[in-house]
Formats: C-alpha cells, structure tokens, sequence
C-alpha cells in the first residue's frame, strides 16, 4: 500500500486553528506490514487534525541526525538548557518538511501566535515563539519537534485503514509515557507508550520503529526477561525507563 504524501483541502497548518474535536484527532496510527511507501513504513503517526477535508499527523517515531542545538543554531536562538540539547528532531512526515511542528502540553498560562488545541491536553503550535520560550527556558515543560507533518485528502485516511494499511490505536495523554531502549551496540530507541500496554505492545512497538518482527524482540532489564503478557505497570516500567533489547 502506498499513502498519501498531501495536504487536505485548504488545510494549512500554520495558520492559527484554535481546536480540533474530529472522530480519529488523538490518536496513533501503527502501519501494518503492508505499508510500502517508504515515508511511512514501520512508522507511527499521531493524528491531531482528522475531519471531512482530510488528516494531519506527525511521525513519531522516526528521529533524524538533527538535535535541538544544531536547530536551535541554525534559526538563531541560543539553547543552554543541557537536558535539551541533545533532544532529537524528528522527520514528521513528507508534507512541508522545511517547516517545523512542536508537538506539546496544552497550558493555559501560555499562548504562541499559531497552535492548535486538541482534544485531550495537547497543542501542536507551528510559530517561532514557542521555541524562542524554550529557549528562554519559560517553554513547554514536555514537547516533540519534528520537521514536515504527514497529510492525507479527504478519505484517503479512512480507505487506507480500510485496506489494512494502518492500524489506530485511541491515546489517553495524561497516561502517555516515553521508554527508553537500548541495544548491545549502544543505540537508543524512544518509544511513546502507556502504562497499560503489555511488552508485547511494547515490542510491537519497537518493531515498527527499528523494521522487524515483534516476535524477534527479547526486553528485559539484568536479569529479568519480561514476559509478553504483563503490562509495563506490573512490571514497574514508568516514563523514561530504560531497558535493554536483544534479538532471539
């Protein structure tokens, strides 16, 4: 299966849009096996606009060579926030890939120029200012900046859930977590999850970022394998856990 690598109709993303409550906005997309556009294979895409004109989403899963500080210099705004720096941007899709999308916490006590509210406590904010309040160190407290956004026209999305091409899976923010996966070269994998999804989702996961099987993954943490079955609350797993992937 081959998506879509538009915009919707009259859709533009930098342009100030003050909320979002369409049936599929806040949620993932998995691509199933038989995705073949190599924008999107083995990608997982959060979805923050879906209504009768199209979708918008950003990958995220896919970081790129690119960190906050070479971003950060390139535009002209000096990051010393050392937690920062070495943050990832990530490749959001193939639409508008010149342009860059701050996935963040919804706050109230703090407005940007161009941003969408969505559902479910989060903004995707396209202005300059919220990275100039990053900068500053006034920012979002959590947030994921990608470059490009993924768009589908209208009813593109929902044919190509139909064919099998994605799988949605429903997002509860205020459980939404970041696991931290190490090989035995020494990469690191980030993978956004929950508390609730079992290793098995978790793998899945994984698969989908790296580009093999589920089945091929073994986590576990010392000496302690994990068992597909549990969830990563039973196991204690919380936000920037790390663990330790080796391959069967």
């Amino acid at each position: 299966m081959k998506s879509a690598n538009k915009a919707p109709q009259d859709a533009d993303p930098g342009s100030l849009i003050s909320y979002s409550a369409d049936h599929l906005a806040n949620q993932f997309l998995i691509a199933m096996p038989g995705m073949v556009d190599p924008n999107f294979a083995n990608s997982v895409v959060y979805l923050f606009e879906h209504n009768e004109r199209g979708a918008m989403g950003l990958v995220v899963n896919k970081p790129t060579e690119v960190n906050l500080a070479t971003l950060f210099d390139k535009i002209e705004l000096k990051l010393e926030i050392a937690p920062l720096l070495e943050q990832p941007v990530y490749f959001g899709g193939p639409v508008q890939i010149e342009r860059g999308f701050v996935l963040h916490e919804s706050n109230p006590h703090l407005s940007y120029s161009s941003c969408l509210i969505i559902p479910g406590g989060l903004t995707m904010t396209t202005s300059k200012d919220v990275l100039e309040a990053v900068a500053l160190g006034n920012g979002p407290r959590k947030f994921l900046m990608t470059l490009g956004y993924a768009g589908w026209g209208a009813g593109q999305l929902e044919e190509e859930i139909t064919l099998n091409g994605w799988m949605n899976v429903s997002l509860s923010r205020d459980q939404m977590m970041e696991i931290i996966v190490n090989d035995r070269i020494g990469k690191k994998v980030r993978i956004k999850c929950f508390p609730t999804d079992t290793i098995y989702n978790l793998k899945q996961l994984i698969a989908a970022h790296i580009g093999t099987k589920a089945e091929k993954i073994r986590l576990q943490k010392s000496y302690t394998i994990f068992k597909d079955n549990i969830t990563l609350q039973d196991y204690e797993i919380k936000d920037g856990s790390s663990l330790e992937l080796y391959y069967n």
